[in-house]
């Protein structure tokens, strides 16, 4: 590790002789004092809380500021055509920018130790609340650089905040315990089971982070080979989307007193669940990975040739997803109007609200696919604008006018009936389904337009040069 110069560098900038004589002097003060104030379990948790607010608030903040700090100071450019490969600098920003906080968590660690209740447990759900909370500070920045590529401070703290946020909803600090969980959802959801395997939501929870964190760091380093201008790497992003469908799907709970559902009702619940998590990295990745319209092209090109392979690396995320999507979507379908006997479903509440019809299923499924495709033809398009300098803003206000503030004006208005044009669910026959239609071709005829002007204005640029 210590011969990662990146790594090496962070080191230097961080840990300065002043940091490391003050930080391990300040805190065995203030531990003194907790310790005789109300000696271990005081000290324990003024220990728990200080490592965690440095690794969240300066740890997260500098992972978050590791990138956009370097093209402040116009030194990116530099590193990205040095011979420092993307693995070397994926884990030596990580961790060398990170590494005052580590140094500070590290001095923290004996008094979290010294406390009388579970301190191993304590200690790991803090260190891995703070890996986890760098990890994403420092994916999503690399995420906002590929979109503007500038610093500015509102995108480190989008990238501070989300590592922040997106670590506590994963699984927070100190849930290792069972007490708080026992509390909150009641004994009934307690237990769980994936694929079959019955484990507690704890020790879930647990591996659930560990795989976040593990994919976290493929991320960080797939888009730090896209920064040093490596080629994409597609079969990374695709293996992401179908692992996701493949494990939310494995979840269930083992409810108390409950029958259980017919077998096609479990396993279209599965494909359900992993389709919901599908579609929102679909639609996450419109706005996080915009394709441009070289890119675009190059994509035409290879599939015009013939060229597969050339034309899946040039795909965009959004577009792989889609299709995925589309598939999985499609699956469900069949299982459902497979099924031998759908009145089975009247076992229980559950089964009775899945039990509405396999038809009306399969509607809804098309509906909810069509209407996505349509959310991503707009979003192109308005982020495909040459005149676009906010375009991710403005495509997220029109999707919020289309799903939100247009159908609660038509509700109000007791124009229920209208609703199929603007929301996916509402659509109960096929005739529902012409809006959305009549939507899908308005706007590839938009789209059409909008090829044909970035095509000409790309083709005017060498010519004028």
């Amino acid at each position: 590790m210590i011969g990662n110069p990146e790594f090496r560098r962070n080191l230097v900038l961080e840990l300065t002789a002043h940091r490391l004589i003050a930080v391990p002097l300040v805190l065995g003060l203030i531990f003194a004092t907790t310790w005789a104030i109300d000696g271990p379990r005081a000290t324990a948790g003024a220990g728990r809380m200080l490592m965690t607010i440095l690794l969240a608030l300066w740890g997260a903040r500098a992972a978050a500021d590791a990138v956009f700090g370097e093209v402040a100071d116009r030194t990116w450019d530099a590193q990205r055509m040095s011979s420092i490969g993307p693995w070397t600098m994926s884990w030596g920003k990580l961790f060398g920018a990170t590494s005052f906080s580590w140094y500070g968590a590290l001095c923290c660690a004996p008094a979290v130790l010294a406390g009388p209740e579970a301190p191993v447990n304590a200690l790991i759900e803090i260190v891995l609340f703070g890996l986890l909370a760098h990890a994403v500070a420092l994916l999503i920045s690399l995420l906002l650089l590929r979109i503007r590529p500038k610093r500015t401070r509102f995108q480190v703290n989008i990238a501070h905040a989300g590592g922040i946020l997106i670590a506590l909803a994963v699984g927070g600090v100190g849930t290792y315990q069972t007490g708080p969980a026992q509390d909150l959802v009641g004994e009934p959801f307690l237990r769980l089971a994936w694929y079959g395997i019955p484990m507690g939501l704890n020790e879930f929870s647990f591996f659930t982070r560990l795989i976040v964190l593990a994919w976290t760091v493929v991320g960080i380093w797939r888009l730090m080979r896209l920064e040093l201008q490596f080629k994409p790497q597609p079969l990374v992003w695709l293996a992401f989307v179908l692992f996701v469908s493949a494990y939310v799907g494995g979840v269930s709970f083992q409810w108390q007193g409950g029958v259980a559902a017919p077998a096609w009702v479990e396993t279209a619940g599965r494909l359900g669940a992993g389709l919901v998590f599908i579609v929102l990295l679909t639609y996450g990745s419109a706005f996080l990975a915009p394709s441009g319209g070289v890119t675009l092209r190059r994509l035409a090109w290879d599939l015009r040739a013939g060229r597969g392979y050339a034309a899946f690396r040039e795909a965009p995320p959004w577009m792989v997803a889609a299709l995925v999507a589309i598939i999985q979507a499609a699956a469900i379908s069949v299982v459902a109007l497979s099924a031998s006997d759908p009145s089975d479903l009247a076992l229980d509440s559950a089964a009775r609200l899945a039990g509405v019809g396999a038809g009306g299923l399969v509607i809804g499924l098309v509906a909810w696919m069509l209407f996505m495709v349509r959310d991503l033809a707009l979003i192109q398009f308005v982020i495909l604008s040459p005149r676009a300098r906010r375009g991710h803003l403005a495509a997220a206000l029109y999707l919020a006018i289309l799903y939100g503030a247009l159908p609660a004006l038509l509700g109000a208005s007791g124009l229920q009936s209208l609703l199929p044009a603007l929301v996916p669910f509402a659509v109960r026959s096929p005739l529902g389904l012409l809006p959305i239609l009549l939507q899908l071709m308005l706007l590839g005829l938009a789209l059409a337009w909008r090829w044909r002007q970035i095509t000409a204005i790309q083709a005017e640029a060498p010519a004028a040069a």
